[in-house]
C-alpha cells in the first residue's frame, strides 16, 4: 500500500448541466460548458470539472499533496 503524505491543499470541485466550479481555501475557479459539452452525461462533466480545475489552478496545486473532495462517486471511482 503507498504511504501518502498529509494533503497540503484541499480541492472541492463540483459540475452541472450549466458550468462547473472548485475552489481551495484560497483559490476558486468556474467555468461554463459548450453547447456540445451540454450533452454529456453528468459522471463526464463531474470528470471534466476536475481536470479544468487542476489545469486551471495547476501553479497553486504544483508540487503539493492535494485531496480531492468531489460529490459524485462515479467519478471519484474512475480517478481511483
Amino acid at each position: 500500500m503507498l504511504d501518502l503524505p498529509p494533503p497540503e491543499v484541499l480541492l472541492f470541485t463540483d459540475a452541472s448541466t450549466a458550468g462547473w466550479g472548485a475552489h481551495t481555501d484560497t483559490c476558486q475557479i468556474s467555468g461554463l460548458w459548450s453547447k456540445k459539452q451540454t450533452e454529456l452525461h453528468i459522471n463526464n462533466l463531474e470528470l471534466l470539472a476536475i481536470l479544468s480545475a487542476l489545469r486551471g489552478l495547476k501553479e497553486h496545486l504544483r508540487g503539493k499533496s492535494v485531496l480531492l473532495r468531489a460529490d459524485n462517486a462515479t467519478a471519484i471511482s474512475y480517478l481511483r
